[in-house]
């Protein structure tokens, strides 16, 4: 589907409704009649119907992260469209415990399940790497430096500081804020001072040698540290890699690597 496509543009007729420029046929009539929503649809006089056309302007997507996977989601009607690659669904509230769950009618191997700006999505059964919002921070997050060693884990709500020889350390209330390339995160007023800058750009621990999504720099006590934070293992998920060479010998045959969420 593409930007200002006309999405409905006939009248319903023996039960479908054709979208002009995809070519898809939808058979629409009971849904929009049940109040299903899939487009701004509405009955205006028996065998008549008028169309809303869906652009990009009115009504624009939303951009989340599945690790490397890039998809768009937008809300039409009561139903939510999500895009991934080149495939469009449109998915239908669903009952759930807690946040905002989707599910495409009839096939329950699909659905988006979002809490926060944090979504699990379900693609034709296979499950993406947790999906984030553009701008969102993914939680919970770890990261850690080297001489001194020191680690902080942050749940969304609450820094936990981990030092050699000393007890772990809590800060609640950790106040989040976004800076130009990435988050501070800040102990409020009246509590011991920690600051965390969390950039995105990739770091790579200075003695392991594993990469990061993430530079991190820690302020307390009038000290300054460095370090890596973050899933190494988003840096590969989401991603098709073409093997080139194996053991410096190069590889004459197409060889594709994908790394799931586990």
């Amino acid at each position: 589907m593409q930007p200002n496509q006309t999405f409905f543009s006939s009248a319903l007729a023996d039960g479908c409704l054709r979208a002009r420029n995809s070519g898809l046929v939808m058979a629409l009539g009971a849904m929009v009649l049940s109040g299903w929503g899939i487009g701004l649809a509405h009955a205006q006089a028996p065998g008549s119907l008028q169309a809303t056309e869906i652009t990009e302007a009115s009504h624009p997507y939303s951009i989340w992260h599945c690790a490397r996977q890039p998809i768009k989601t937008r809300m039409v009607g009561q139903s939510l469209e999500v895009r991934v690659g080149d495939e469009s669904r449109f998915l239908l509230p669903a009952i759930s415990a807690s946040g905002a769950r989707y599910a495409a009618p009839g096939d329950s191997d699909t659905e988006f399940w979002s809490k926060g700006g944090q979504a699990n999505v379900m693609w034709s059964g296979v499950a993406l790497p947790v999906c984030a919002q553009e701008g969102t921070l993914v939680t919970p997050v770890r990261a850690s430096g080297n001489e001194p060693f020191w680690s902080v884990e942050y749940d969304g709500w609450q820094i936990t500081l981990t030092e050699p020889g000393q007890p772990a350390r809590q800060f609640n209330q950790v106040e989040q804020s976004p800076s130009a390339y990435g988050w501070m995160l800040q102990t409020p007023a009246g509590e011991p001072a920690l600051q965390a800058n969390i950039t995105e750009a990739v770091c790579q621990d200075s003695m392991s040698g594993q990469f990061y999504p993430y530079t991190v720099t820690l302020n307390m006590n009038e000290q300054t540290l460095h370090g890596c934070g973050g899933d190494p293992a988003r840096l590969l998920q989401g991603a098709t890699w073409v093997l080139k060479t194996m053991d410096d010998t190069a590889v004459t045959v197409a060889a594709h690597l994908e790394f799931l969420a586990d």
